[in-house]
């Protein structure tokens, strides 16, 4: 019985009056066609059997009549239930905009700190091995001689003072860093906060950044925040690399499902969060003014904004909000952090599992072990994955392990015999060489020549894919533990 609680409990706040009257609207105009034609096949009969309607006590005038009215309240009365439930929806969901709920990315850029040193340390440092200790010496120099001008670069007021031909200058020595850990944070300082056209986040700087960028346009509990959905089907690099790991038919139609119900979700919930918070604030509006109650308050709770309303408006209305703020995320997704946890990855815990599917399919790397990140460490801490992804592999996971090692043998044996066609002094090709074989898992007979040659001329084609596929998996990894940390501020 707790557990048809739990479960009734975690649904049912996702449904409002609006929605209610949405379905029953829809189900009276749906069934409109239904019933004219019953209607009309009973009295076709009756006109080609001969018999008059009023064995049934009424005349024809009466029957055409009623059915009529019948046909009208079905067709009209479901129209307008719909209208007024649309209606209602709109214009609520049309305040919390008005309220700045669209604002919220600036919660989500307030953690770009830790972003920042976790994308170093788990997808920027790796790429250390294509550059030699001179050239990271030199990065370290330029980043630590233009990192007060990138600040003032990031921001227009201060930076227009200077001139344009200082702006450009700035910006072609700032687009040579992200080989330490130095220069990385000024890179991703200014690729974050430079008004930077999509062109050159992709081509104009030692890094295409745009999936990070793109991914900061989405604010939390928000429709917008979809972004990682929307990069996995559309961002070039990384549909080519899905197109090139030649993922498989069981794959695409779990994926299929997979992402039919999280989109499900992820609206069902993001819809009836900004709903429940644009009538509270409207709610407290009224009671409290002339104080102007924002979805920032219930959404993004931090001791500065109940410094504000407790400035202005005293302490009973700080814990009044928060009893608002709570019973509305208690009533949307659950009183126990558990649930709400369990209800919300629903609707962004297949980011991560998509990514975590290309990226086993393209990383070799990342499979075998050679980074800190692994597969199997991923499978472990979120074990959710692990049933997912042994769903669609031909053998167990360990077993794939194993076979991506054995085919990584096979590529260091063939490179060791072809010295000319990777030196050591070139890791790029190595890495080319490396995710060809492992993309080809299933070669059919393919010699280790026909596979490796051709990825190693196409090298830097290789690791723009590469990096696209840690980045974004590495999004994916932030996402879940920021939401975790969101949801913990909001509930308690």
């Amino acid at each position: 019985m707790r557990r048809v609680k739990n479960l009734i409990t975690s649904y049912v706040g996702l449904i409002t009056l609006a929605d209610v009257l949405g379905v029953l609207g829809y189900w009276l105009y749906k069934g409109t066609v239904r019933r004219t034609v019953a209607v009309g096949l009973i009295l076709l009969i009756l006109m080609i059997v001969g018999k008059r309607v009023e064995i049934l006590g009424i005349g024809w005038e009466s029957a055409v009549t009623g059915t009529g009215g019948i046909l009208v309240i079905s067709c009209i009365g479901g129209l307008m239930l719909m209208a007024i439930s649309g209606s209602f929806s709109r214009s609520v969901l049309a305040l919390a905009e008005a309220k700045g709920s669209n604002l919220l990315e600036d919660m989500k850029r307030s953690r770009m700190f830790e972003h920042s040193r976790r994308l170093w340390e788990r997808v920027l440092r790796y790429e250390q091995d294509a550059f030699t200790n001179e050239e990271m010496g030199q990065e370290r120099q330029l980043a630590q001689a233009i990192g007060e001008d990138v600040k003032q670069l990031c921001l227009p007021n201060i930076s227009g003072i200077n001139g344009d031909a200082w702006r450009l200058d700035l910006a072609k020595r700032t687009a040579t860093l992200g080989r330490t850990e130095e220069g990385w944070k000024v890179l991703f300082d200014y690729a974050t906060h430079a008004p930077l056209p999509r062109s050159v986040l992709r081509y104009g700087l030692r890094y295409d950044l745009s999936l990070i960028v793109d991914w900061y346009d989405g604010a939390p509990f928000h429709h917008t925040d979809n972004k990682l959905f929307e990069q996995y089907h559309g961002a070039e690099n990384l549909v080519s690399a899905r197109r090139q790991a030649k993922m498989g038919y069981w794959h695409k139609a779990n994926h299929k499902r997979q992402r039919f119900l999280q989109s499900l979700y992820f609206k069902m919930i993001t819809r009836a969060i900004q709903l429940r918070v644009a009538r509270a604030c409207s709610k407290l509006d009224k009671l409290h003014p002339p104080f102007h109650f924002a979805p920032d308050l219930f959404l993004w709770p931090s001791e500065q904004t109940y410094r504000v309303v407790r400035e202005r408006m005293g302490e009973d209305v700080v814990n009044e909000l928060i009893d608002y703020r709570k019973r509305i995320f208690h009533r949307v997704l659950h009183p126990e952090m558990d649930y709400a946890r369990k209800l919300m990855h629903k609707a962004i815990y297949p980011n991560f599992v998509a990514a975590t599917h290309l990226r086993r399919c393209y990383d070799p790397q990342y499979v075998i072990g050679e980074l800190d990140e692994t597969w199997e460490s991923d499978l472990k801490h979120y074990d959710r994955a692990l049933a997912e992804e042994a769903m669609e592999l031909e053998q167990p996971p360990h077993r794939f392990v194993e076979a991506a090692r054995t085919r990584q043998q096979e590529m260091a044996e063939f490179l060791q015999n072809n010295p000319t066609l990777a030196s050591a002094d070139d890791p790029l090709a190595k890495r080319a060489a490396s995710v060809a074989m492992h993309v080809n898992r299933q070669a059919n007979g393919k010699s280790p020549e026909t596979i490796i040659t051709p990825a190693i001329e196409n090298k830097f084609r290789y690791a723009r894919r590469l990096f696209a596929v840690r980045i974004h998996h590495e999004l994916t990894r932030i996402e879940l533990e920021d939401y975790e940390l969101y949801l913990d501020r909001i509930i308690h």
